[in-house]
């Protein structure tokens, strides 16, 4: 046995296994397994580098793809909305660097059918890549639309469902 892995532990506490924690009510993704998932994407997703936007769409949708299927079996649904949430807000933030003046912002908004005058926002504070005209002329469809994999959309908790599939093959 080895002493610093063996430990006593009840469920509520919950038994960590393989990037999953089993608790009482079902198998959740471990704080660990995200911690390393939100640092590979902050890998891949630098805020000044001079690649295409695609280049890193391709690159990171492989990683969603992988993480989101590896995951699926656990009670997984709102933690992929939530991560989703925070990866195309940094992918904004990264468009907002590259455009780097609120001009390039107001024409996407007139090109997606917007009308008025807009205010003027800081393209490099991170509190802006939330904001309502950045969502409005970068909105979650567009991001699908260009190729990046949408984790909100994989089904989870797909445990019982693989167990019923192999039962019913035997």
């Amino acid at each position: 046995m080895n002493r610093t892995k063996t430990y006593l532990t009840d469920l509520e506490k919950g038994i960590s296994y393989l990037g999953f924690v089993i608790t009482n009510y079902g198998v959740v993704v471990a704080h660990k397994s995200i911690k390393k998932f939100k640092e590979k994407v902050r890998k891949l997703t630098p805020r000044r580098k001079g690649k295409s936007i695609y280049y890193y769409f391709k690159e990171l949708s492989m990683l969603l793809r992988g993480f989101s299927n590896y995951f699926r079996i656990a009670l997984s649904k709102g933690l992929f909305a939530k991560l989703m949430s925070w990866i195309r807000r940094r992918l904004r933030m990264m468009i907002m660097r590259a455009w780097k003046t609120w001009k390039p912002l107001h024409k996407q908004l007139r090109r997606n059918g917007y009308k008025g005058n807009f205010k003027k926002i800081s393209m490099t504070r991170w509190r802006n890549s939330n904001s309502p005209l950045v969502d409005m002329a970068l909105p979650n469809k567009w991001f699908e639309e260009k190729g990046l994999y949408n984790m909100e959309r994989v089904v989870t908790n797909t445990l019982h469902q693989y167990y019923e599939f192999a039962l019913n093959k035997i």
